[in-house]
């Protein structure tokens, strides 16, 4: 009978769910919203003569989350993480850091617990990377939007591994001690660095093996059961059965193998997630979803803003260029499925609330369609917000972002100092952690010594011992601001060499904005509980806000020297005729510029149109600096009919300027329907 009963479950979930996704795709939506809607209809909510147990369901829904997270962990290769992290590490932080603390506040703005916000912004922060790869499916991007999208993801992928271990840790009481959640983080780094170490030595080469016996069955019970082992090992030590599927993801990709092995064990899992997602919608009342839409459109607005304004900021700061920034903040707009897997925690320990699971799912829904339809509309935006920013404050963002990639890209002497300032950031991070660490410790020892040796009332105690603190701060933080101006100096110099200039106080005050948005976030995190978040977190506004204002002052100094470096270029080309190589020695010295020249030919396809109807800035993020019209070199106003034979020099960086290229060559941008590997 129980037999029957599971039987009869799945037949359902997945013949509604099988229609329901159908129905989406036809409309160009992720089929997971059909999940979800199927999940409501068969649900006990719904008045409708089809029922599955909710129970039973749940229960094989734990299999759709391993695999999910087996599947996330075989795109996220070791080697592909550090590589992004220069790139995107910055936007993530960002990012991540925003939605959270907007979560946050926003839960104690509709009056919710503590916990209950803490539990919100966790759901909110991180975008769902099957969503995106399902809408980039349906609606191709260039290859660069797409790289800078998925170089976030797998921050965040990082990020809601950590989540779920706190989360699962403060779900077991809301007065989980901060002296807890940092040892609960210590053993989490010790198990991932322990499993991860043993792992390497043993699964990429078992995985090989097993390959080499040509067996796709063999292939696919080997990777799915080392997957259910490691969530079972993760179950044993503690921790979530998805860190544990995670981690054999990861492992099994390390062979080499994870395209092959992902696309073994694809339906297995596509059935199992769809039961997952099934299982979500199941526990959405929607007459409580009714109830809460208010709450649940604010909450949607407020993810939709903050993801935009944050990896657009962030991916600006960065050096990803305006184009690229705006197109990966449309494409992240959305919550994803480790949100259901949170929200699962809190509701399974009883910390949240029940109107938290059909906000979610509302959320989703409405978020993923608003995905779908802003990406589709992201050159008009790119466009429209091109209009808006003067043209100065363009030309200042493509030089910029030249610098930042010579400053990734360029061998330097001084790499290994620049490591060792690096470490030495890093070391007075750790430092301040264990400060901070051992007095939530021992915090309450600390207000009961200073109220009976002092008198003092529980105010005064506060900040007393917040004084304390800060006082034991101080040479840390003065080692870590001299470890950061040193670190800025010398990633300045990797562009600019020894030669002072405001172009290089410019990208000197840039690289300090950047370091205080991470060490700030970092730093304001750990500090909250102790001052109190709105002290903390409006400093770090302040500091934030100062620092931006002198890179404006800098960029400000630093716009005639661009303007003359491009009457010099001109004069250059029109009088030497020097070849591209050497154009750079006629520029100040101290404003280093990437350059590209592009010739048209008659079966160009920007020959007979104007550089406004291309929309080239708009698109691409490239500026064209100079242009030479038979024979005759001139500033370009955009109106000037393209011929072949004209030459275009292009200021940006490589990927804008490539973009460029295609544009001007072919009339649009490639695009790739691959997963990033």
């Amino acid at each position: 009978m129980h037999h029957d009963g599971f039987v009869t479950d799945l037949a359902i979930v997945l013949g509604v769910a099988a229609l329901t996704g159908l129905i989406f795709r036809l409309l160009r939506q992720p089929s997971i919203l059909g999940y979800l809607f199927a999940g409501i209809l068969v649900g006990p909510y719904m008045p409708v003569p089809l029922f599955a147990d909710p129970t039973r369901v749940h229960a094989l829904s734990e299999f759709g989350v391993v695999l999910v997270m087996f599947a996330v962990g075989l795109e996220f290769r070791l080697e592909k993480f550090f590589r992004v992290l220069p790139v995107s590490g910055l936007t993530g932080i960002i990012e991540i850091s925003t939605l959270f603390i907007g979560g946050y506040f926003l839960g104690q703005l509709i009056g919710w617990t503590e916990i209950g916000s803490l539990f919100l912004g966790a759901c909110l922060c991180i975008s769902s990377t099957m969503a995106v790869t399902k809408i980039f499916e349906q609606r191709p991007v260039p290859n660069d939007v797409r790289t800078s999208v998925f170089g976030v993801l797998v921050l965040q992928d990082v990020a809601a591994i950590a989540l779920i271990a706190v989360m699962t840790a403060l779900s077991r009481g809301a007065d989980a001690a901060f002296g807890d959640v940092l040892v609960l983080l210590g053993k989490l780094l010790a198990v991932l660095v322990l499993i991860i170490a043993l792992g390497m030595f043993i699964i990429p080469r078992g995985i090989r093996f097993i390959a080499k016996t040509r067996s796709s069955e063999t292939l696919v019970v080997g990777s799915v059961g080392l997957c259910f082992s490691l969530a079972l090992l993760a179950q044993k030590l503690g921790y979530s059965a998805a860190l544990g599927a995670f981690l054999a993801g990861i492992l099994v990709a390390e062979s080499g193998l994870g395209k092959k092995v992902e696309h073994s064990t694809a339906s297995v899992r596509d059935v199992f997630a769809a039961v997952f997602f099934v299982s979500i919608g199941m526990t959405v009342d929607p007459a409580l979803a009714l109830e809460h839409l208010p709450t649940s459109l604010l909450v949607l607005a407020a993810v939709i803003t903050l993801q935009f304004v944050s990896v657009v900021f962030g991916g600006v700061l960065s050096g990803m260029g305006i184009r690229r920034s705006i197109a990966a903040g449309l494409a992240l707009g959305q919550i994803g499925e480790f949100a259901f897997i949170l929200a699962q925690i809190g509701r399974e320990a009883f910390v949240v609330g029940p109107e938290l699971q059909p906000i979610l799912v509302t959320v989703a829904v409405f978020s993923t369609f608003t995905t779908a339809l802003l990406l589709r509309y992201s050159s008009a935006i790119s466009a429209s917000v091109d209009r808006v920013i003067p043209g100065h404050i363009l030309r200042l963002l493509n030089i910029y972002e030249s610098w930042v990639e010579r400053m990734r890209t360029r061998s330097s002497e001084k790499s290994g100092a620049v490591a060792s300032v690096v470490r030495a950031v890093l070391f007075d991070l750790f430092l301040a952690a264990l400060v901070v660490g051992a007095f939530r410790i021992w915090e309450d020892e600390i207000h009961q010594y200073l109220r009976s040796n002092f008198e003092l009332t529980q105010k005064a105690v506060r900040w007393v011992s917040a004084s304390v603190l800060g006082f034991a701060l101080l040479p840390i933080l003065f080692l870590l601001a001299l470890a950061a101006r040193k670190l800025a100096s010398r990633l300045s110099a990797r562009v600019f060499g020894t030669e002072d200039s405001n172009a290089r106080r410019l990208l000197h005050a840039s690289i300090i904005a950047s370091l205080i948005v991470v060490v700030g976030t970092f730093g304001a995190f750990l500090l909250a509980p102790v001052v109190g978040a709105g002290y903390v977190w409006a400093g770090f506004g302040l500091a934030l806000l100062f620092t931006l204002t002198l890179v404006g002052r800098r960029a400000g100094a630093v716009d005639d020297e661009i303007a003359s470096g491009g009457a010099l270029l001109i004069q250059a080309i029109a009088e030497q005729g020097l070849p591209e190589a050497e154009r750079e020695t006629v520029l100040p010295h101290a404003l280093p510029l990437n350059l590209r020249e592009i010739r048209l030919s008659d079966a160009d396809f920007a020959v007979g149109k104007t550089l406004t109807a291309l929309r080239l800035r708009a698109l691409t993020g490239a500026n064209v600096l100079a242009l030479q019209i038979k024979g005759e070199i001139q500033s370009p106003t955009g109106t000037e009919t393209l011929s072949a034979g004209d030459v275009l020099h292009l200021a940006g960086g490589p990927v804008d300027q490539e973009a460029a290229v295609q544009l001007l060559t072919l009339g649009g941008l490639r695009t790739s329907k691959a997963p990033e590997e």
